[in-house]
């Protein structure tokens, strides 16, 4: 299968070094030439030891007027609705969107809904990259969700609290937040989008322990507010369901070293899922029975990016081990959705009701 990857940034080269595991022929394209010089000297080789030669690297101007199989978008958010209304018209098999999904202007509001509508009536299948929720880690967490052996849900508690250094070193070209989306909400920047996948695992976890749907949101931030600057450096997100079952939601791009965990407690024991629990695994510590167990998951920076795209993969050919798999677009608008409210909660000092 052939993939193009508009982008050429960090996370579009992730994507590029999966796909070429994946046995997929890939082509990068971007706007910027400096992006593709160093996407080629600097950035993949130092991440995977050399450059691959079989990776095209072009410009939207030159590219081949090819079909190609899937579609990655990895540019800043506030593109990626564009883009996509653009390339869903060519009829992938398969469009991948780099969280978070979009921006939060009434101008991408209304972008969203009409590439909503163009996905209903496509036969392409849309995902969007929160691919913490399909990671071994996750799938044992679930099991063991399902299991019942936690007993009645009482409590869950998701932190994605990462510097702003961690995402920096990653974008060495960059000096600051002001220098890129990072530091504009509007733009999809700041605490409670970029760490989105915090929003995300927990209605994920959510959605499994049976506790009803969500109620009522109440968000604080901080926001930072400067030159070129606009954005939510903590945002802290109260949770409660229609069965009274209680949540929270902490991001931050502050906290040093990094902290990735969900903590959800039951009646009968507690469960803390971890991402990179150290520098080499995920995992998964549990207290059941009056015992305490780890289970740790191996895994690398790039092993993330490489199960997404495996995941898209199997979608495509009807081999998923998922009924519906996680990282589809319906559940990225649910998670959209629940920023919006807390945007909406923090800017008016309010309970924001379901």
């Amino acid at each position: 299968m052939n993939v193009k990857i508009i982008g050429a940034g960090s996370i579009g080269n992730h994507l590029a070094n999966a796909c070429v595991t994946q046995g997929l022929n890939v082509t990068i394209v971007d706007i910027d030439k400096d992006a593709l010089d160093r996407t080629k000297n600097i950035i993949y080789p130092e991440r995977y030891g050399e450059w691959n030669n079989n990776i095209i690297l072009t410009s939207p101007d030159k590219l081949d007027k090819q079909p190609f199989d899937i579609i990655i978008i990895g540019t800043p958010p506030s593109s990626h609705l564009s883009l996509a209304i653009e390339e869903i018209k060519n009829n992938p098999k398969a469009i991948l969107i780099e969280k978070p999904l979009c921006g939060i202007t009434d101008d991408e509001k209304k972008k969203l809904d009409i590439f909503t509508k163009m996905i209903d009536e496509s036969d392409t299948k849309v995902f969007v990259g929160y691919n913490h929720t399909i990671t071994d880690c996750t799938l044992f967490t679930d099991d063991i969700i399902k299991s019942g052996l936690l007993g009645n849900p009482i409590y869950m508690d998701a932190n994605i609290r990462e510097n702003w250094g961690g995402i920096l070193d990653a974008h060495p070209w960059l000096s600051g937040p002001e220098d890129s989306y990072l530091g504009s909400i509007e733009q999809g920047g700041g605490a409670c989008l970029e760490h989105s996948h915090g929003v995300n695992i927990f209605q994920h976890f959510l959605s499994l322990l049976d506790v009803g749907e969500i109620k009522s949101v109440s968000c604080k931030m901080k926001i930072i507010q400067g030159e070129n600057l606009h954005y939510d450096e903590i945002c802290s997100i109260l949770i409660d369901t229609d069965t009274a079952f209680h949540g929270r939601i902490f991001q931050d791009v502050v906290t040093k070293p990094t902290e990735k965990y969900v903590h959800i407690v039951g009646d009968k024991g507690f469960l803390k899922w971890y991402i990179n629990y150290d520098s080499n695994n995920d995992a998964v510590k549990y207290f059941i029975n009056d015992k305490e167990h780890l289970k740790l998951f191996p895994k690398t920076r790039p092993d993330d990016f490489k199960n997404e795209i495996k995941n898209i993969i199997d979608v495509i050919n009807g081999k998923s081990i998922y009924s519906e798999s996680p990282i589809n677009f319906k559940n990225a608008i649910k998670t959209h959705k629940l920023m919006l409210s807390s945007f909406e909660s923090n800017d008016k000092s309010k309970v924001v009701y379901f």
